[in-house]
């Protein structure tokens, strides 16, 4: 699994550039809640899968009691790309303080970005 570094987006903008090859073990980073990735999918014809784990924590709520967040688990076609996020801290962070990703296929055709906004 490899860690991926967040790229920040600034008033300027932010030059898109550094996308990553999608670690066949998949990827994670560290989650402050306001990042976004986007998944490139390259294959010439087949769909590939990508999946945010959720924390396997319970979360509690004064609302709604006792919740447990479910994974979030997106097909891209062939040449397309998505956008996901922000992940919630409570819903997605692990024990080390990051959102884990992992795809299909081994990950093969796939790129990955990290952005996020600073508030």
């Amino acid at each position: 699994m490899a860690t991926l570094t967040p790229q920040k987006i600034e008033e300027t903008g932010v030059t898109i550039s550094a996308y990553t090859a999608c670690a066949s073990g998949g990827d994670d980073f560290i989650n402050t809640g306001v990042e976004f990735i986007q998944v490139q999918n390259n294959h010439g014809s087949a769909a590939r899968t990508v999946t945010i784990a959720a924390t396997t924590e319970d979360i509690s709520d004064a609302t709604y009691g006792t919740l447990k967040k479910v994974n979030v688990t997106k097909s891209i076609a062939a040449g397309q790309s998505m956008f996901l996020g922000p992940f919630k801290m409570l819903a997605f962070n692990n024990a080390d303080g990051k959102v884990a990703i992992t795809y299909s296929d081994s990950a093969a055709d796939m790129k990955i970005i990290v952005v996020y906004l600073e508030q």
